[in-house]
């Protein structure tokens, strides 16, 4: 019996991993980021597949269709080729798994980079709550009030 023969108990290492550990920044200033990957996936297909110009509403529905169904299926091969790869290794394969999984749960990251929001927004600091936002929304939060921040953040 292998630990992957129970994904469940992966997930639970995975959860604990990520609330020990979170996103290392020493890795992450190495490499890229899996989300950094994806979104340039989606950049790509959007630069690509999204001219605004000659292009109905009904075409630009069907295409980002296609590039959703495409993406999603880049990842599920990816993901069941490491899952794959990793469980062939037995216990240490599956604790490799969780380790790999808590990158992409991100829930420790996304608290921390919430919680350096709320700090100056606790302080009245609508200046430094904006700058904090904008590490963690893609939009420009120059124009968002106390409350815009917030709900930005959460």
């Amino acid at each position: 019996m292998v630990l992957g023969d129970f994904p469940l108990w992966i997930v639970f290492l995975a959860l604990i991993a990520d609330a020990m550990i979170g996103d290392p920044d020493w890795i992450w200033r190495r490499l890229p980021h899996p989300v950094v990957w994806f979104g340039g996936f989606i950049s790509w297909f959007e630069a690509r597949l999204n001219d605004h110009v000659f292009q109905s509403p009904a075409l630009g529905r069907f295409l980002g269709g296609v590039s959703t169904s495409l993406l999603l299926a880049g990842a599920w091969i990816v993901g069941a080729f490491v899952e794959g790869v990793l469980l062939t290794f037995g216990v240490l394969g599956g604790i490799t798994l969780a380790v790999f999984a808590s990158f992409l749960l991100a829930q420790r990251s996304l608290y921390d980079h919430v919680a350096e929001v709320s700090k100056p927004l606790l302080r009245g600091d609508v200046a430094g709550a904006r700058k904090a936002v904008s590490m963690i929304v893609g939009r420009d939060p120059d124009q968002l009030d106390e409350s815009g921040i917030a709900r930005a953040a959460i």
